[in-house]
């Protein structure tokens, strides 16, 4: 995958990140995606204020609380072919959410939006929480995917 593919877009109101930490991210989801063969693929990553965020969850999943992050498929291979030019998933994630869980998990903000990336890129893969069963299903995949990166242990506490 070429780092290219993966954009990252910030709401008007939202602080932006550090560069090292948006090339981290970048680089860490071009890795994986390239480790998990679907290197062609357009990825948008938006970051968005806590009223952004109750918004978009309040409309595609009917729950108006903020939350850290939201993904979903614009291309579902299901469905057609892929367009490697068109976006294939989006990522939305909320600073303000992910600061307050960085702090209380005593983690850094980087490392956090990285297994919230993992967390997104499992999503857009296909995989959810709806159930029980699939909740361990994707969580054993979230885990291989964080030893991958460097990230063992971050569901351990």
């Amino acid at each position: 995958m070429k780092t290219d593919l993966i954009q990252i877009t910030y709401e008007d109101s939202t602080d932006t990140l550090p560069q090292p930490i948006e090339k981290r991210i970048v680089e860490t989801l071009d890795f994986l995606m390239t480790e998990l063969n679907q290197g062609a693929r357009s990825i948008s990553l938006f970051f968005c204020s806590i009223e952004t965020m109750i918004q978009l969850n309040g409309t595609y999943r009917n729950r108006e609380v903020p939350t850290d992050l939201l993904s979903w498929l614009y291309q579902d291979d299901t469905t057609g072919p892929h367009v490697p030019e068109e976006p294939w998933g989006e990522m939305v994630y909320c600073l303000a959410v992910i600061r307050k869980q960085a702090a209380a998990s005593g983690w850094e903000i980087g490392d956090e939006l990285l297994r919230l990336t993992v967390h997104g890129l499992t999503h857009l893969l296909g995989y959810d929480h709806e159930s029980d069963a699939d909740e361990a299903v994707m969580l054993d995949f979230e885990k291989k995917l964080l030893v991958r990166i460097g990230l063992e242990g971050a569901y351990d506490s």
